[in-house]
């Protein structure tokens, strides 16, 4: 029984799964940027 393409390629798996990470990190990221906006107007509405 022959194994799927993708495992018979792991530089294409390798860069797959890079791809999923750099999304995770831009979603994550967001998050990031978001929040410290929000605690920069906080600073500057109420200080």
């Amino acid at each position: 029984m022959p194994l799927p393409t993708t495992f018979a390629h792991p530089g294409l798996l390798a860069l797959i799964q890079a791809a999923i990470l750099v999304f995770i990190m831009h979603i994550v990221q967001g998050h990031e940027e978001h929040s410290l906006n929000r605690a920069g107007q906080y600073c500057l509405d109420n200080l």
